[in-house]
């Protein structure tokens, strides 16, 4: 849950498919070609050439924003003048709190969206778009790790259902980063078009995917008590695990995607279906369940799990099912309790 492994050789693969499944063209002065005329005059035309604008498909997350600030700076072209996001912002907001971003005009911003442009080059091409999908192979939302996020082609290879990806670094932004593959994140439509949209994200901020390799917290449950007809009530939180700046991090990515808010809402469902089992088998049942069927069979622990509880064990590999993390934070627990108790 929200983690993505780095792999280089995906970003590479990807590059290498964006040349071959679209209609990009450089003449041999290394420029794009068929770029409207008010944009040739700009300094991002002159910017980014070939070299340049393949250098934006594959930078990590780090990188990315390097590169977002030299392409910037050269637009401001101020000697001695380093390009500030904030400042920029604040310049959007009131043209006169840092009146050099003028030189980041309309026309300027409209050659870089030419040149990344999302909606033509990915999201319009279902085929590349579905490439894309297939490439990440994330089975569940990045994000909650609740929906199952399935790239599916029909037999006769028909396009029928993928991710949404979001851009981690905005679009309004960050337009010269719309089609960097480290900042397509496959998401569910849910936490990226409801929850996060273009919600200003931050590496200092938010948990990145690509940069953190530990969600930093951990659920847990409460027993809130029974009601008027006996039922046993229980509620979801969410413990942050992580430490120092890190912890400001993960409660605000928390808050973000409202992951308590939104697991809660599956206290009567999975978190009871998992006390149930908890309660209708005292002791470590977890573990004479499993080694029991483990015995005389060819299955691993992790396999035991996968079929009793439809969860992945191994953190690097929650992302494969639905509520792999939950449930096993809350296996956990639960396991915790019942020793302590014995």
């Amino acid at each position: 849950m929200w983690i993505l492994k780095s792999d280089i050789k995906k970003a590479k693969y990807y590059a290498e498919e964006f040349w071959k499944q679209t209609s990009y063209s450089f003449d041999k002065t290394q420029h794009k070609k068929n770029v409207p005329r008010e944009y040739k005059q700009t300094r991002a035309f002159a910017y980014l050439t070939h070299l340049e604008f393949s250098k934006f498909l594959i930078a990590t997350p780090y990188e990315l924003l390097d590169l977002h600030t030299k392409l910037f700076t050269y637009i401001l072209n101020i000697d001695g003048k380093q390009f500030m996001q904030k400042e920029w912002e604040s310049h959007l907001i009131d043209n006169n709190s840092f009146p050099e971003y003028n030189a980041i005009t309309d026309i300027e911003i409209g050659a870089i969206k030419h040149f990344f442009n999302y909606k033509y080059y990915i999201s319009s091409n279902t085929q590349f778009s579905y490439f894309i999908a297939e490439l990440l192979n994330t089975n569940t939302c990045t994000y909650c790790n609740r929906q199952y996020t399935l790239t599916i082609r029909s037999e006769d290879d028909e396009c029928l259902i993928r991710p949404e990806f979001d851009h981690w670094f905005d679009q309004n932004r960050y337009p010269d980063l719309a089609l960097s593959f480290y900042n397509l994140i496959p998401t569910c439509c849910f936490c990226n078009s409801i929850l996060k949209h273009e919600h200003e994200m931050s590496i200092d901020q938010y948990i990145h995917p690509y940069i953190d390799i530990n969600a930093g917290f951990e659920f847990i449950y409460n027993y809130i008590g029974k009601d008027n007809t006996g039922k046993e009530h229980y509620d979801v939180d969410c413990k942050i695990t992580a430490i120092g700046n890190d912890i400001k991090r993960i409660k605000n990515t928390l808050e973000l995607f409202r992951i308590k808010e939104v697991y809660n809402a599956h206290s009567e469902l999975e978190l009871k279906d998992l006390v149930d089992l908890a309660t209708a088998n005292p002791g470590d049942y977890i573990d004479e369940l499993v080694n029991q069927i483990l015995k005389n069979t060819q299955l691993t622990r992790e396999d035991i799990f996968r079929i009793l509880f439809g969860v992945e064990v191994k953190p690097d590999q929650y992302l494969n099912r639905p509520f792999s993390k939950f449930k096993m934070d809350i296996i956990s627990k639960i396991h915790d309790l019942l020793m302590n108790n014995n």
